[in-house]
């Protein structure tokens, strides 16, 4: 068995320059003129494109000449480079020959005409805009002043304004389209001849309203496309009017000037003062913001995708960036933003994530292959199945071909139900390996299909479900009362008592490690809960008494009895300010509630009310009293309070809390900002630690929490954070806790004799891992391969199983950060 440590899941790190053979560059000759002619449409442009990109080559070779992929990657991105300064300079050129140019001959009358009829049609259509839109509008395509100036103009923000001049461009090309012009003709009439109407605005409104519906539209006597000057300025999203730049102020507009007065608010007039940057060339794209975050766009088989539009969550209105060639794109935003990636044909599976504080981390973002599907879903005699309920389920599989962690909120990603004709309707539903499509309904076995094995329609015919095996039986009260309407749970089913407390409870989806619960609803009784009650069953079928009956289930009988009689504890807090504390009742024994664990955790909690009276369900027995502050991390307790008196509870009349601060910083140096940290109170017990969460909080800029707290008052302070996370005890002694960033591990071509695999500490307990669907116990293999997952830095061993081989150990150093690869 081998490890592998870095270059498996990350870029090879660059080595030293050396020469590039002729033979190797001339193989790359037909597909680096592929890439050209992906990147630049002129064929001519292509051509010099490839050639300059292969003199480069040859002037300066890349790094690691003898890597047939880094050569590539390396030949890739000097001709994007190429291509864009290549359209830069287009664009330049094509500026100044239209600032010289000059007309040699008239246009004819009846074309003058028609475009001032055009004008008189978009003016008109401007006029029947509600008063905000129409005053962005103007505001924005006829003076020529940026958003950010008409924000601050309105007092609102440039979102908001963003957002108005969208939907008065989707307004507007409503409005035209129903007076019978459509948009290839009078925006291509007004972009050539609105500077000759003496209206530049139409010319930057006529650009604007096609972008809004997907780009511009051209009919330039049979050309297909636009000069490409105009074509790069179109995908900034606005075109710019003679004199200014998309988001310059024109040179007739002073620095400054007096504005009307919205007239959709009634805000009074007020001087709007647009920022001047340094101006430039007419038609010159202005140069973009500084770029605040980066991030890559792959499909499941970590390929990178381009063209791919950069979205954030719930504003599919707004274009934050465009995948490159590489499925690279850059933000001139801070986070904290959740990105989607949308394209036809393609749809967003992982979204990407950039955290405030941390945006030099790049937002990886998952996209899979998607198509429309019809679903019909059907009884076997063909009858239609109205109410089915249908879930697409990601499995880990989906991820295994993935060099990087990822996780999912939850696995199921989407959710319908057919309608009475049995039929639902699934756009763009995502395809690939991994993702089912699950559909279930009342009295039918569920079923499940592969997405890459359904087509643009489907017609999936369910099973009459098989009669499952029962348990039943009743349930009691320990003093042998029936319990009635008790809550029987067993993995997928439920059931409730009867008056009598009789329960028929179906076997459906029982697994070893599955729980059986009984919850009685008066709280009169404790709940009894029998972990890994499905491994019991195994066990005890064959003493379980069974009845069986013709053309009936057969039933396994067991009687249930609930936990110990709960009393009812009243109590109050008695202090100045008695309101909202949190109250938590310990057992002195742990078997007092049945749990092992029970000095951990606490036999109830609840919270004091305004007069600061509280109220508790207990077992009989005698317990500790713990109030934890509200304003605070500080605990009042009192000691061996018993079921059946009145429980009183003093408080100080001032509470010893003092400023405290934490700076939270992962091990190599890192401020972990926007960090969410539980802080939990650590208490002294008879039998051991127990702890009593406070408050969740989160970190500022710099890492730090601030918050009061009992110097005398022990904490444990559980982070979460993309970076790093972990448990910090702190006693309020050391300024600064660094959290371990976690390692990744994946384990490729493992052969099929082996089922699962454990990571193991040094000292030989198993440790829990994060795989793209939650925390994990142990590996499944998925054809010999796990996907990426997170594990804890004191991860030592993989201990790979097998039910016909003995365990196989294989050592590890899992270093903070460290990128992992086991081979067996």
């Amino acid at each position: 068995m081998t490890i592998e440590e870095g270059p498996a899941l990350s870029e090879p790190a660059p080595g030293p320059a050396s020469a590039l053979d002729p033979q190797e560059l001339c193989a790359q000759v037909d597909w680096l003129r592929a890439v050209s002619r992906s990147l630049v449409r002129d064929p001519w442009r292509a051509e010099d494109v490839a050639q300059e990109t292969l003199l480069a080559a040859l002037n300066a070779p890349p790094r690691s000449a003898g890597d047939v992929q880094h050569v590539r990657a390396w030949l890739g991105r000097v001709a994007f480079n190429l291509s864009r300064l290549g359209a830069r300079r287009a664009a330049r050129q094509q500026a100044r020959e239209v600032r010289v140019a000059r007309r040699e001959s008239l246009p004819p009358v009846t074309e003058e005409l028609e475009l001032a009829g055009t004008a008189r049609l978009v003016e008109e259509a401007i006029a029947t805009l509600p008063g905000p839109y129409q005053s962005v509008v103007r505001l924005r395509y006829f003076e020529g002043h940026s958003t950010a100036a008409i924000a601050a103009h309105l007092g609102t923000s440039e979102l908001a304004v963003r957002k108005r001049l969208w939907r008065a461009r989707s307004r507007l090309r409503a409005t035209l389209e129903r007076g019978g012009r459509r948009e290839p003709f009078w925006v291509t009439l007004l972009f050539l001849r609105g500077r000759e109407l003496g209206a530049p605005g139409l010319t930057a409104l006529a650009a604007g309203v096609a972008a809004s519906v997907g780009g511009l539209a051209w009919w330039l006597g049979g050309a297909e496309r636009p000069p490409a000057h105009l074509t790069e300025v179109a995908r900034a999203g606005v075109l710019a009017p003679e004199g200014a730049a998309a988001g310059r102020v024109p040179a007739s507009t002073p620095a400054s000037a007096d504005l009307p007065a919205d007239p959709g608010t009634a805000e009074p007039r007020r001087e709007l003062r647009p920022p001047v940057p340094e101006r430039g060339p007419r038609n010159e794209i202005v140069a973009p913001q500084t770029v605040s975050s980066h991030g890559l766009v792959l499909d499941l088989e970590g390929r990178p995708r381009a063209d791919l539009a950069i979205h954030r969550a719930g504003a599919p209105e707004e274009l934050l960036a465009t995948t490159d060639a590489h499925g690279r794109f850059t933000l001139a935003r801070r986070g904290p933003l959740e990105l989607l990636a949308v394209a036809g044909g393609w749809t967003t599976l992982v979204p990407g994530t950039v955290v405030r504080g941390s945006e030099e981390e790049p937002a990886r973002i998952v996209v899979a292959p998607s198509a429309d599907l019809a679903l019909l879903v059907v009884d076997p005699r063909g009858e239609p199945v109205p109410g089915a309920s249908v879930e697409l389920r990601c499995e880990a599989l989906a991820f295994t071909a993935l060099d990087f962690a990822v996780r999912l909120p939850a696995p199921v990603l989407r959710t319908g139900a057919s309608d009475a004709a049995g039929a639902l309707e699934l756009p763009e539903l995502p395809r690939g390996r991994g993702l089912v499509l699950r559909v279930a309904a009342e009295g039918f076995e569920p079923l499940e299909r592969a997405t890459l094995e359904l087509g643009a329609h489907a017609w999936l015919a369910l099973q009459p479900e098989r009669v499952p095996a029962r348990l039943a039986g009743t349930v009691f009260h320990r003093d042998g009362r029936p319990a009635a309407g008790a809550r029987v749970e067993l993995a997928e089913a439920s059931a409730v008592a009867d008056a009598r407390g009789r329960y028929h409870l179906p076997l459906r989806g029982v697994e070893r490690g599955s729980g059986l619960t009984a919850v009685d609803p008066d709280q009169e009784s404790a709940p009894l809960e029998l972990e890994r009650f499905g491994a019991r069953l195994e066990d005890w079928r064959g003493t379980l008494e069974v009845e069986e009956q013709p053309d009936a289930p057969v039933e396994h009988a067991l009687d249930l009895v609930l936990g110990a009689h709960l009393e009812h504890v009243a109590g109050e807090l008695v202090g100045r300010t008695p309101e909202g504390w949190l109250v938590a009742a310990f057992a002195r024994e742990a078997g007092a509630i049945g749990d092992v664990a029970a000095h951990e955790t606490p036999a109830a909690t609840t919270r004091s009310d305004a007069s600061g009276a509280f109220a508790l369900r207990l077992v009989p027995g005698a317990y500790d009293l713990y109030a934890l502050a509200p304003a605070g991390a500080c605990v009042v307790a009192r000691a061996e309070l018993v079921t059946g008196s009145a429980w009183r509870l003093v408080l100080p009349d001032e509470l010893p809390l003092r400023p405290a601060q934490l700076q939270l910083t992962s091990d190599d140096g890192r401020a972990l900002a926007h960090a969410r940290a539980t802080v939990h109170a650590r208490l002294d017990g008879p039998e051991g630690r127990r702890r009593l969460a406070w408050r969740e909080l989160e970190s500022d800029v710099a890492g730090h929490l601030a918050f009061a707290r009992d110097p005398a008052l022990a904490l444990e302070i559980r982070v979460a954070h993309p970076r790093a996370g972990g448990v910090v005890h702190w006693d309020g002694a050391a300024p600064a806790a660094v959290l371990a960033r976690p390692a990744h591990l994946a384990l490729r071509d493992v052969p099929p004799e082996y089922e699962l695999a454990v990571v193991l500490d040094g000292g030989g307990q198993a440790l829990v891992t994060h795989g793209p669907l939650g925390p994990l116990t142990s590996l499944a293999f998925h054809a010999g391969e796990t996907p990426v997952v997170e594990v804890p830095p004191a991860a030592r061993w993989v201990e790979l199983r097998s039910a016909a081989l003995g365990p196989v150990l294989v050592p590890l150093e899992a270093s903070p950060g460290a990128e992992l690869v086991v081979r067996p």
